[in-house]
């Protein structure tokens, strides 16, 4: 008789928990769209040469923090002119093209400073799970490089077109590119002390619905 007793609280026990897991999956699918598939992301400005320019020094390097106004590197013009680069904006450099002895065209890129104070993260949801995401909604993020902690932003826009759609072709980022998948961008909070949200860092959303 008890281990019949026993045998039925294990059995009811277990039909318990897989209800309330039934019953937890269908709460979040009702009230959460998730995504394992976003990044951080960021605007950048390149800084080109205003004619043919001979590199002679580059005063920062690749990753750094530079600031409006500061002075990036040093080129001879061909009237033989040393001009001072300046930096448009405040950034990190994010690619470094031109190095000390080169030279290069006007309009040519030397250097790619990304605003990362303007960071957000792009998420990619399936086309079906779009229709129930909102501009201004919550968003819950997690970044690859801070593991358990969780940022809070929102939706700020939607895209009108799918992955499968853009041109040029996306990189593959873990998912078949003949998948209808959609972008949607999140604001991030401001950055605190000691925390650098930087473009191509892998993160994943859940977006309250």
């Amino acid at each position: 008789m008890r281990q019949r007793w026993g045998v039925a609280l294990i059995a009811g026990a277990t039909a318990a928990a897989l209800s309330a897991t039934a019953l937890w999956f269908q709460y979040q699918q009702q009230h959460f769209v998730s995504s394992s598939y976003a990044f951080v992301t960021a605007p950048s400005t390149w800084v080109k040469a205003s004619q043919w320019e001979h590199v002679l020094s580059v005063g920062v390097g690749l990753g750094e923090w530079v600031h409006r106004g500061e002075v990036l590197m040093t080129v001879a013009t061909a009237a033989g002119q040393h001009l001072s680069v300046q930096a448009p904006v405040s950034g990190r450099v994010g690619s470094l093209v031109a190095s000390p002895g080169a030279e290069v065209a006007a309009r040519a890129p030397l250097m790619a400073l990304v605003r990362t104070g303007e960071a957000a993260v792009e998420v990619e949801l399936p086309e079906s799970e779009t229709q129930h995401v909102r501009r201004g909604e919550r968003v819950d993020l997690t970044l690859a490089a801070y593991p358990g902690r969780t940022w809070h932003g929102r939706v700020a826009r939607l895209g009108r077109a799918t992955l499968a759609a853009s041109a040029p072709p996306l990189p593959a980022r873990g998912f078949s590119p003949q998948t209808e998948w959609v972008p949607v961008w999140v604001t991030l909070p401001p950055a605190p002390k000691g925390v650098s949200f930087l473009p191509g860092e892998s993160a994943a959303a859940q977006i309250h619905v």
